[in-house]
């Protein structure tokens, strides 16, 4: 590829990791003056990014609009955002919603098999495709912050940075519990909080530890600290077994919200999600997800 005008990479990856739909969302969410750069075997494309809006697009011939349709028909490839100081001239008026609805009907028209098309084709009621819909763009806004946070966490090992990458991790499970509790109707006995907590504490026994109030935990942890304190091999254990069950209380609540899809299609792609970013999480912190 050939980058001009742009800063370093700030995210990069495979569309089979995350569609191109959900990528351009979560790109909008962010804001920033930016630049998607996509490659699929020979073909090249760009799409640029300003404050919420998508500006211009570019596919081998194609201009404006029409890449942006060609561009978000690819379901495999390559990608990289990057930050950029100059948008080149505008070539894209319409808005996000009209372009994205625009392109799933273009999608659903060429048999692309695409996470959005297969939601038409899935014989679903309007009312389960716009249920679908709203909850996908609940969770492409929760996964846009929950990535924010993780990019917090430090993957080194100094006395410092371990109470906080706890405190972050638990700031990170309380935003999915009150995402979970916005979208799931249960009891407050069937919340996998609790129960996680209590089927590890025999193995993991540093968990008890964590303060469970009103299914949150709270972010006061005068325990950690003190072990902290003490010996290295004591806190460095303390530290693994608090962050494993942190991320495994993460992927019990993106179970439940994944359930929530009617197309079973479209669940099995977040689960994809899910699990990659579950995984670079726990890489991140060196530990291993139960």
């Amino acid at each position: 590829m050939i980058y001009s005008e742009v800063d370093e990479v700030a995210i990069e990856g495979n569309l089979r990791d995350l569609s191109l739909p959900s990528l351009v969302q979560v790109i909008c969410l962010e804001r920033h003056k930016a630049a998607l750069f996509l490659e699929r075997n020979d073909e090249q494309g760009v799409i640029y990014f300003d404050d919420g809006e998508i500006t211009h697009a570019s596919a081998g011939t194609l201009a404006g609009e029409e890449a942006f349709f060609q561009l978000v028909s690819w379901n495999y490839g390559d990608f990289q955002v990057r930050e950029c100081t100059t948008i080149p001239r505008r070539t894209v008026s319409a808005p996000l919603g009209h372009l994205l609805m625009e392109g799933m009907r273009r999608i659903d028209e060429m048999g692309v098999q695409e996470k959005s098309q297969i939601r038409f084709q899935n014989l679903l009621s309007s009312t389960e495709i716009e249920e679908d819909s709203v909850l996908e763009s609940g969770l492409i806004s929760l996964l846009s912050k929950l990535e924010h946070s993780r990019a917090c966490v430090s993957g080194g090992m100094r006395k410092s940075e371990p109470l906080q990458n706890v405190q972050i991790l638990i700031e990170m499970v309380n935003q999915v519990i009150d995402y979970s509790e916005d979208q799931l109707q249960m009891k407050n006995d069937e919340w996998p909080l609790k129960s996680t907590i209590a089927q590890v504490k025999e193995t993991l026994p540093a968990v008890r530890m964590l303060n469970v109030q009103r299914n949150r935990i709270s972010d006061q942890i005068p325990m950690l600290i003190k072990i902290i304190d003490g010996n290295q091999d004591d806190w460095v254990e303390v530290y693994r077994q608090v962050c494993t069950v942190l991320v495994t209380v993460h992927q019990e609540h993106f179970v439940l919200l994944t359930e929530k899809f009617h197309s079973t299609l479209v669940a099995d792609q977040w689960k994809e999600t899910f699990k990659a970013y579950l995984d670079d999480l726990s890489d991140v912190l060196n530990i291993t997800k139960l």
